[in-house]
């Protein structure tokens, strides 16, 4: 992949939150408005966008399949396990070293990851998604919520959350990204056609993700305190590690491997996504710093408009 295709797709990216952050600076958006379009691009448009790409793409291959999944397990294996890594060395002990591997081991691989794939590589490459995001959400009511509390009882703050505690299971299988991600898995294994009217409409929810997920972003930003990103040098050490140096290491490592170039690019696209929204949400939930866990979705996501197209001289 072009390291100049990336990069215009990066500036295209960081003109629509240049919007989002002026939309909101100027108030045009309130804070009850950006929550309700927040909800609205999770829930509803991210889920029609795997749709609308499942309907309108061939159907899989067993290689395909195959290569796509050898890649999801290393996508969660590095992440995962990096994470705990590169804590150890970073943070020497207590709350913020489990804090760390949470925010490693769950970037942004939806908000953030569908949109910049489907702009890099076509509608087409959405459906791969998928596939991670099945796993994501497993995990992220399981291996989530224990090392968030596990962040919260070293920090004394543990508190169990109604929202999360209860019903996990339920919450990790009913979930409209989970839903999506199994219709579209289904979509692309059985090649399953349907009407151009209901393609149609799925493509329109899907084609207004990109815009508002990136507006939303901008408008997350507005009241930030950029000083307080300023001294923490374990932040920066630990995303320019994550975000940069294992997606480049990874990268030379995996070339030639696979016959899907496509399928690789998704999965090193993923690789270098920022840290998840998310974890700041349930971080908090339990007790756990969210709000610096949220500090670091914000100052990664501003990073990952620099770094990812240096990952892309890589590929």
């Amino acid at each position: 992949m072009s390291f100049t295709i990336i990069l215009g797709q990066m500036l295209m990216i960081m003109a629509m939150v240049m919007v989002g952050y002026l939309v909101k600076k100027l108030g045009w958006i309130t804070n009850e408005v950006y929550g309700g379009i927040s909800k609205l691009v999770i829930n509803i448009l991210n889920p029609f966008m795997l749709i609308s790409a499942a309907m309108e793409a061939d159907r899989l291959t067993g290689h395909e399949l195959t290569e796509n999944m050898l890649y999801v397990g290393l996508f969660y294996l590095l992440s995962i396990f990096v994470s705990i890594g590169l804590a150890y060395m970073i943070v020497p002990k207590g709350e913020y070293r489990t804090l760390y591997v949470l925010m490693g081991a769950f970037p942004n691989t939806g908000f953030i990851g569908i949109p910049v794939i489907r702009g890099i590589y076509g509608k087409e490459a959405v459906v791969y998604i998928a596939f991670y995001m099945v796993i994501y959400s497993i995990l992220l009511y399981s291996l989530a919520i224990w090392l968030s509390k596990r962040s919260a009882a070293l920090r004394g703050t543990l508190k169990e959350s109604e929202k999360y505690a209860k019903g996990f299971l339920k919450q990790m299988i009913v979930n409209p990204g989970m839903a999506a991600s199994v219709i579209a898995i289904f979509l692309v294994m059985t090649d399953i056609k349907f009407p151009q009217q209901v393609v149609t409409v799925c493509d329109y929810f899907g084609d207004a993700t990109i815009p508002l997920s990136m507006i939303m972003i901008g408008c997350s930003l507005v009241g930030t305190k950029f000083k307080e990103f300023v001294g923490d040098i374990r932040l920066y050490v630990f995303m320019i590690l994550h975000m940069l140096v294992m997606p480049v290491i990874v990268a030379l490592a995996t070339r030639g491997l696979g016959s899907n170039e496509v399928i690789r690019g998704v999965f090193l696209i993923e690789l270098a996504m920022p840290i998840g929204t998310v974890v700041g949400i349930m971080a908090g939930e339990y007790g756990a710093d969210g709000h610096y866990a949220m500090k670091g979705t914000m100052l990664s996501t501003i990073v990952c408009l620099v770094t990812l197209p240096v990952v892309g001289l890589f590929f």
